[in-house]
């Protein structure tokens, strides 16, 4: 890893756990809360830089072994808590609670000559695009689902959909995630 990649990660933890401060803890019980916000925020990140699920379990382990570990020697956290954890709380916050990181990691993209990089013809940038759903029931919906009726049945289906845009370039093999779009 070169030193301008040490400096771009030390950026995107830094950014991170400053953002993290503005998202509110919508907890209850906070004499019963375990893991910090961050630790749960900064513990998600960490899975998807290394792409590796069960990454969390094997720092856990070496937690136990050496009292310390990667996570939290390089991502700062403290405590590390369980997938499943991590999951639940985060499917509690908005995502647009992580605009404003994004904004700030593609402007240093940007401002440091990262971006330069995967012009394309004409100074253009290709973005990709990827939509799914992340949500589908016939029984649970809120105010924000879309929905299916089927023509024969009359049944509805009740889902939340997100497009995932990521900036490529067919020479590159890294690519750059954008903001999603929640439908």
């Amino acid at each position: 890893m070169s030193y301008r990649q040490t400096n771009i990660f030390d950026f995107l933890v830094e950014s991170l756990t400053h953002n993290i401060t503005n998202i509110v803890d919508t907890r209850k019980q906070r004499s019963n809360i375990v893991y910090s916000l961050k630790d749960i925020i900064l513990s998600a990140f960490s899975i998807f830089y290394f792409q590796n699920k069960s990454w969390l379990s094997f720092q856990r382990d070496i937690d136990t072994k050496k009292g310390t570990s990667n996570a939290q020697t390089m991502f700062g956290i403290d405590a590390i808590p369980s997938d499943t954890h991590i999951r639940n709380i985060l499917d509690k916050i908005a995502p647009d609670n992580f605009r404003k990181i994004y904004e700030i990691i593609i402007k240093k993209l940007k401002d440091i000559g990262i971006l330069d990089k995967f012009n394309f013809k004409d100074e253009y940038i290709l973005v990709a695009l990827d939509g799914t759903y992340y949500h589908s029931s016939k029984k649970i919906s809120c105010k924000c689902c879309q929905s299916k009726t089927n023509s024969e049945t009359g049944e509805v289906n009740y889902y939340h959909s997100v497009i995932t845009p990521t900036i490529v370039h067919p020479a590159i093999k890294k690519a750059i995630p954008l903001m999603q779009d929640y439908l």
